[in-house]
């Protein structure tokens, strides 16, 4: 009975992450996915994944820097099987954190039956520790704090991070369980996938650095009948693999670092001591998940971040000296603090607070209210014993899992989300600046996108995708004067990020001056060869000037690429194709456009038809939708 529990329970998890996130499934592409999957042209075509061992991560330039190859080749793959639906990245990310959770799960039950409360003191029983690790889990699943990393596709590298993290500290709990019963099979198979898996892990995200000292941690921690000063040989033995690939992945890691931030190290720290206690603000108060954090740098006055700090530090001393009186506490603290390690203390990350950075740092806390739940279900039959507590625990989920179905509700529509947020942090840059994005893509509420970009500009000025965001704005509500105006302004304050020298080459392409258009569109492609977008209009610039052989050569090299379905490129890749000759491939490109243009009326492959076509279109396809 009590072994069917078990596995019912375990099987119980990927359905509660189905239940709580399942109406997110057919949700669009938003935020950071819009360019890191929809307008990444890497993820579609398999002979450039080697691009990703070099560190390319997208063709726009997004996430310069990070070295995540693994993950961009899931995306690849996702795209080899469904093409542009969100659906397939989604599920990926749903049957991913259900694993997470069933290997969480198992992970805390091992060390549940390791670790004691307390010195001296037994470690839980088998039943006992199963039920906690259980519920530990299922918190895990269905808390909004964790769901970042399933609604944004993105995030899909911390997904896979921690679970090959989670493999990696299994097979080492598993090894050290075998030194009981050697067999030389089996040792050498879990070996393996304890390396293994730390080389994915690091292919996965660069956070896997710390994992060595995840292991380590673990290894070393005192547990009835393992003395690691008697044993330091077999510690050694063991450990030294995941030390040197460990050393070998930062050191090749912060070599390839290119973000810059703005912020002193010790100003950084000490910013990041505040994130760490609003992290656990949100655990507690599950509303204040948000997709957007107002997270104002450190300063030498500020009272908060002293007693944040401080705080924090007394955290870890306190951890320290619990070591040997209460093992399992200073386990789960300094396992949070070691996992947070590579984002919240001195390697300075753009982006200050973002809560998948605690997807697998607070994971042995989740032990706590499980723990306590379980204690309170084993008192006895009275009104406070079992029933109730069945009772608040299942309550609790369900309210848990209201709150991430409510959070997966605004992801449906990009407005609806980056409304919220900028109602919610209306002095936020970011906020305001997706928000206006969100609003430039329909155009009868370009007006409305005008002024929520000039606000969002007038805080952030410098941000090359508020100044792209705010001229396509302009430009939809046809105040091309002002969007030149802005354009030229920026490049005289030397403002020459791709993305802005591409939009003026598109303001000097719609004013008939493709001689200017190609000089922007030359150097917006130096710093991005491989944006599509910019390489399409640069040919068409090219056949404007009557220059055949240029725009020839580079609309061979485009055709080799696979283009994302957005019909104003296509569009503009059929005239590209029209205007050198090639009215075959022109009329290809008219044909697959067809369902999305009803009017399109091509019946046959000559001239006439694409005369017909262009005449129903109106216009030429141009930048930025505009026409000619």
């Amino acid at each position: 009975m009590i072994l069917r529990r078990s596995t019912m329970g375990w099987l119980g998890l990927p359905l509660l992450a189905g239940l709580a996130f399942a109406s997110a499934l057919h949700n669009p592409f938003v935020y950071d996915d819009s360019v890191a999957i929809q307008e990444n042209s890497l993820i579609r075509q398999l002979h450039l994944t080697w691009l990703f061992f070099h560190g390319g991560l997208s063709s726009s330039g997004f996430a310069h820097g990070q070295f995540r190859p693994l993950t961009l080749l899931s995306f690849s793959l996702n795209y080899l099987v469904g093409g542009e639906n969100p659906f397939g990245y989604r599920l990926v990310n749903l049957v991913l954190h259900a694993s997470n959770a069933v290997l969480g799960g198992k992970l805390l039950q091992q060390l549940l039956l390791r670790v004691p409360w307390s010195h001296g003191g037994p470690p839980l029983t088998e039943p006992s520790a199963t039920a906690v690790a259980l519920l530990a889990a299922a918190l895990f699943v269905v808390h909004p704090v964790d769901s970042l990393s399933v609604l944004l596709v993105w995030k899909r590298a911390t997904l896979l991070v921690t679970l090959f993290s989670l493999l990696a500290v299994l097979s080492l709990l598993w090894l050290r369980r075998e030194e009981a019963r050697p067999r030389p099979l089996r040792r050498v198979a879990l070996c393996a996938g304890l390396w293994g898996s730390q080389l994915l892990a690091l292919g996965a995200k660069e956070t896997a650095a710390i994992l060595p000292a995840l292991l380590l941690l673990v290894d070393l921690w005192p547990r009835a009948g393992w003395n690691p000063r008697q044993a330091w040989r077999a510690v050694l033995r063991l450990q030294w693999p995941t030390l040197l690939i460990g050393v070998a992945g930062a050191i090749f890691l912060l070599t390839r670092a290119a973000q810059v931030v703005p912020m002193g190290r010790w100003v950084y720290c000490a910013t990041e001591a505040k994130v760490i206690w609003g992290y656990l603000a949100m655990v507690m108060v599950p509303s204040l998940v948000s997709i957007v954090y107002d997270v104002a740098p450190a300063r030498v006055g500020d009272g908060y971040v002293w007693l944040a700090s401080l705080s924090l530090l007394g955290v870890l001393v306190f951890a320290v000296a619990m070591i040997r009186r209460r093992p399992w506490l200073a386990l789960a603290i300094l396992w949070a603090a070691l996992a947070l390690a590579p984002t919240s203390t001195l390697v300075p990350i753009p982006l200050l607070m973002d809560e998948d950075r605690v997807y697998l740092a607070l994971l042995l806390l989740w032990v706590f209210p499980a723990y306590l739940l379980v204690w309170w279900a084993g008192r006895g039959h009275a009104w406070f014993g079992r029933p109730a507590a069945r009772v608040v625990g299942a309550v609790l989920l369900l309210v848990l899992v209201g709150f991430t179905l409510a959070r997966a509700s605004l992801w449906c529509d990009p407005v609806v989300l980056w409304s919220e947020a900028n109602e919610r942090h209306p002095d936020s840059a970011i906020a305001a600046t997706n928000f206006c994005a969100a609003l430039t893509a329909q155009p009868e509420r370009a007006q409305q996108a005008v002024a929520i970009c000039q606000k969002a500009y007038e805080r952030a000025p410098d941000d090359p995708n508020l100044q792209f965001n705010l001229t396509k704005a302009y430009v939809g509500v046809g105040a091309m004067t002002q969007a030149e105006s802005l354009v030229a302004a920026l490049l005289a304050r030397g403002q020459t990020s791709p993305q802005l020298l591409r939009v003026a080459g598109h303001l000097a392409w719609y004013r008939d001056r493709p001689a200017d258009a190609i000089g922007y569109y030359r150097q917006a492609l130096a710093d991005l060869p491989l944006d599509l977008e910019t390489a399409i209009y640069l040919a068409r610039s090219y056949a404007e000037l009557q220059q055949t052989t240029e725009a020839t050569s580079l609309a061979r090299q485009i055709d080799h690429w696979v283009l994302p379905g957005d019909v104003a490129l296509h569009l503009a890749l059929a005239a590209l194709h029209q205007s050198i000759g090639w009215s075959d491939r022109a009329c290809a490109e008219y044909r697959k456009l067809a369902p999305q243009l009803a009017t399109l009326p091509i019946a046959n492959a000559d001239g006439r038809a694409l005369d017909a076509a262009c005449a129903a279109l109106g216009r030429r396809p141009g930048p930025l939708g505009i026409g000619e």
